[in-house]
């Protein structure tokens, strides 16, 4: 349902340039939801090398190691004046920052889907400045949650999201702390985890 949302909201038109900031496993299934020949351009934004293997995998076209490169000069000329839409999965007022400075001048769609769910200290001088257009797709955002869990389900069964290479790691009910643990410290190769009841259960 969430990406189902998350997508609905960014919203592409044809031959747009589109960036996802923050590559987990939301913002992965949020390329592979995104995806489009149509599209000039798909970029996947992250600090961690494996996430944008993943993210090449998920359907975009380009990758930015943030973690190296100035990602903001490298949307630049990949794009000439900025992104018409810029998905941003960080929940990090830097995230966001980034975000906001990626996208083209005047009315570029930002799409606020990461979870800030902490008070902090933002930077907001890109949303005046550029005139951009931001949207929260939080649950409540979507004006039929049933609707969109039907659409997710629909594209999952449609073989939209490559769930067999998105799931990294399997945990039984006992080691769920180290599930979490896996999670919290992106450990090598950590993408999606599920927790695996015993046969019988």
């Amino acid at each position: 349902m969430c990406v189902s949302n998350v997508a609905r909201a960014a919203g592409p038109k044809f031959g747009d340039r589109v960036a996802v900031v923050g590559c987990g496993a939301m913002g992965l299934l949020t390329i592979a939801a995104l995806k489009s020949d149509g599209l000039t351009c798909l970029i996947a934004v992250d600090q961690i090398e494996s996430r944008l293997e993943f993210a090449r995998l998920c359907g975009a076209t380009h990758t930015i190691d943030s973690s190296v490169d100035v990602a903001l000069d490298a949307v630049m000329n990949l794009t000439e004046s900025g992104a018409d839409v810029v998905v941003e999965f960080t929940g990090l007022p830097s995230g966001l920052e980034l975000a906001g400075s990626l996208l083209r001048m005047g009315q570029g769609r930002l799409i606020m889907a990461g979870y800030h769910h902490s008070p902090d200290t933002y930077d907001l001088r890109q949303f005046a400045y550029k005139g951009l257009v931001a949207h929260s797709p939080h649950p409540n955002y979507s004006p039929d949650v049933m609707a969109d869990y039907r659409r997710g389900i629909s594209a999952l069964a449609r073989g939209v999201f490559p769930m067999d290479r998105l799931v990294t790691h399997e945990f039984s009910l006992d080691s769920l702390a180290e599930g979490f643990e896996s999670l919290i410290s992106h450990a090598p190769g950590y993408i999606k985890g599920v927790a695996v009841p015993p046969l019988g259960a």
